[in-house]
């Protein structure tokens, strides 16, 4: 706490909070940073660089549903895809000056460019997580009803990120973190307490492929619904409680979700992983944060902020 406080100190009063803010963030930025764009390579890669090729929902909305014409279909299909990579590199460019501003030179024409550019490209990516999520709702499939839900943390990413970069109102940025975790492992478990199938082939296709221990369906679905239970649990727990264990449990969780798409197809279905990664990456973003915790309702609130922070455990 020495450290923080020192480097604290010696900032102008104007700059003060933003410091600190930036200091005990730091390691939240770069896993959100690192995960945004894992997920949008995933986006990308799912029919760009994997052997099973598929377009996205919006392709399907539009050339199946809506009669377009392939060609139009698949341009916007191809924009918004390639976009959200090209978005996430302009992200990652453009983060340290868009989220800790501070510590760029007062009147500087940089900041104000690379706060354009982080904000626009956030925008995008947001939109476009959004839109597939919304797409897959209305086109239908089994629990569909729920896909905004289910996806809450795949778009939750981007609008927290791009409320953090503005400093009035950036503490709302951990609250959509939270609210978006906890509705999509909400809306997993109870799809997994009502033995939802692919994720009984999961359990069954990874089992088959690497442990060999003959597991049933019966089996599966009986570990389904414990799954299930603790995961609506967690997500509940996360929203009400302090308690740190809760994210490590769903970082560690989200993380086995994701890879358990390669461990059951095989290393081919690496872009299911990577779309999936922020169902374990922003648990984990969570877990680094001083901010949720430990800390006091006024810090999580913006007001005494450097004082607050001071006096917080930062190391519980």
């Amino acid at each position: 706490m020495n450290q923080l406080e020192n480097e604290v100190s010696t900032d102008p009063a104007g700059s003060e909070q933003s410091t600190a803010w930036c200091i005990a963030m730091s390691g939240v930025y770069r896993c959100l940073l690192l995960v945004l764009v894992l997920q949008c390579v995933g986006v990308a890669g799912r029919y760009y660089w994997s052997p099973n090729e598929m377009e996205s929902d919006v392709y399907g909305l539009l050339y199946f549903d809506w009669s377009w014409s392939e060609e139009v279909a698949q341009r916007i299909d191809d924009v918004g895809t390639l976009g959200c990579c090209v978005a996430a590199f302009f992200v990652a460019l453009t983060a340290r000056l868009s989220l800790c501003p501070g510590e760029a030179k007062s009147g500087a024409l940089l900041p104000w460019v690379s706060r354009f550019v982080f904000r626009a490209s956030l925008a995008w990516i947001l939109l476009w997580m959004f839109l597939l999520a919304l797409i897959f709702m209305i086109r239908g499939d089994a629990f569909s009803e729920l896909a905004l839900g289910e996806h809450a943390v795949r778009y939750g990413l981007p609008m927290a990120l791009l409320v953090f970069s503005i400093p009035r109102i950036r503490f709302i940025g951990l609250w959509v973190l939270r609210f978006a975790v906890a509705a999509t492992f909400m809306v997993h478990g109870y799809k997994a307490i009502q033995f939802y199938g692919p994720f009984t082939d999961l359990i069954l296709l990874s089992d088959a492929k690497w442990l060999g221990s003959s597991v049933d369906q019966s089996a599966a679905e009986r570990g389904l619904l414990v799954i299930g239970v603790i995961d609506v649990v967690a997500g509940v727990l996360l929203l009400v409680t302090r308690w740190r264990a809760i994210a490590v449990y769903m970082a560690c969780w989200g993380v086995v979700t994701a890879l358990s798409r390669m461990t059951a197809f095989g290393f081919n279905a690496w872009p299911e992983s990577l779309i999936r990664v922020a169902n374990g990456g922003v648990p984990l973003a969570l877990v680094l944060s001083p901010l949720i915790f430990t800390a006091s309702k006024s810090l999580m609130y913006n007001r005494t902020f450097s004082a607050d922070l001071a006096s917080s455990d930062l190391d519980d």
